[in-house]
């Protein structure tokens, strides 16, 4: 387990955490509209707690390489993780936060004003963070580039968001896209994607065979 940065004192807090979780989710019930119970826990879609969840998501993976099959794409698997700062908002941190990471935040009614929330100093939760990576993804897949490629080519993604063991979600991206457009799109990425863990490349992370091809840790 050292190998990932996880000791044995990591496993028991996230154990104790999911039982936790597990526990509050079976003892709370609803009834549904035909008139049958069923507890929180049975329609969960926790990557961490629900065995429907991995089942659904290869079954999502499979259609689109399907759908994919025949069109000439290549795959691109993305990572997305939120930056340090906003990591730090979560836990009402705002020490690193500064003037320029404010332009990093949306300020609208589909994402929230989160601009008027960190200058307000509050603290940040699941929610919101959640909204800052649909924000800047939507963002990626309104740039020149993306849309050019959808006037000539089909194009298909799979969005999937996980948290980190804080509750910090990031999400984990399939898309497929015409070989052609992999280094403007890769540009676009940096850019917009601009956290370190994003845009480098970590040789724990990486082969030598992938950093010699200039890809990154998220693209």
């Amino acid at each position: 387990m050292s190998l990932y940065g996880i000791n044995s004192f990591d496993m028991d807090f996230v154990n104790t955490k999911i039982n936790n979780q597990k526990e509050y989710l079976n003892a709370l019930n609803f009834t549904t509209s035909n008139g049958s119970v069923k507890s929180l826990m049975e329609v969960s879609m926790s990557a961490n707690l629900s065995a429907r969840y991995y089942a659904q998501l290869v079954n999502k993976v499979n259609t689109l390489q399907q759908a994919m099959a025949n069109e000439n794409l290549t795959p691109v698997f993305m990572t997305i993780t939120l930056d340090g700062w906003l990591h730090d908002l979560y836990a009402n941190d705002y020490t690193r936060f500064s003037d320029e990471c404010l332009f990093k935040l949306p300020e609208n009614d589909k994402y929230g004003y989160l601009r008027t929330k960190a200058l307000e100093n509050q603290k940040f939760d699941v929610h919101d963070l959640y909204m800052v990576l649909r924000w800047n993804w939507d963002r990626f897949t309104s740039t020149r580039t993306y849309k050019n490629m959808k006037k000539s080519s089909k194009v298909g993604y799979l969005f999937a968001v996980e948290p980190h063991k804080s509750g910090v979600p990031h999400a984990h991206v399939l898309l497929y896209v015409p070989y052609d457009y992999i280094t403007k799109l890769k540009e676009d990425f940096k850019r917009i994607f601009d956290a370190p863990m994003n845009i480098t490349q970590d040789e724990s992370r990486l082969s030598p065979e992938q950093i010699r091809n200039g890809e990154l840790n998220g693209f």
